[in-house]
């Protein structure tokens, strides 16, 4: 519970920053972060540090369960207040959008280590991107 705590949940809000660039649009804002995380060549090789460790004791340990759930929703109300914060050119769920956001970085990042790479972590998450790009109101 320590290194959720103390290591893994700092790192979450390293790579999940999420912080609205002044003037910028926010959708512009996910977009670049989600690009970014393709530099952290440590989140690249050995994936998403939550899930992985999610995936391990969350169904052996409620409480490491809970805490993980909190910092994944942490994560989540990032995205959700940039979001809750622009206009779409269509109706949005910007609750099921925000989850839907993260969740897909999340995966694209747990790949087995012979499949990570930058070239698949961007082409995984192109699509995500095309869809942000094409529900921003200009």
């Amino acid at each position: 519970m320590a290194v959720l705590k103390e290591r893994i949940s700092p790192k979450m809000d390293e790579l999940y920053d999420f912080k609205k660039v002044d003037n910028g649009h926010e959708i512009d804002t996910i977009i670049s972060d989600i690009l970014k995380i393709s530099q952290k060549d440590m989140f690249i090789m050995n994936g998403c540090p939550l899930s992985r460790i999610g995936q391990e004791i969350s169904s052996i340990d409620k409480d490491f369960e809970l805490e993980i759930n909190f910092v994944f929703e942490r994560v989540k109300n990032k995205i959700k207040l940039l979001l809750d914060c622009t206009t779409f050119n269509k109706n949005i769920n910007t609750d099921s959008l925000s989850e839907f956001i993260i969740t897909t970085i999340a995966e694209s990042l747990s790949l087995s280590e012979n499949q990570s790479s930058k070239h698949r972590y961007l082409q995984s998450i192109s699509h995500l991107v095309g869809y942000l790009k094409s529900i921003k109101r200009r």
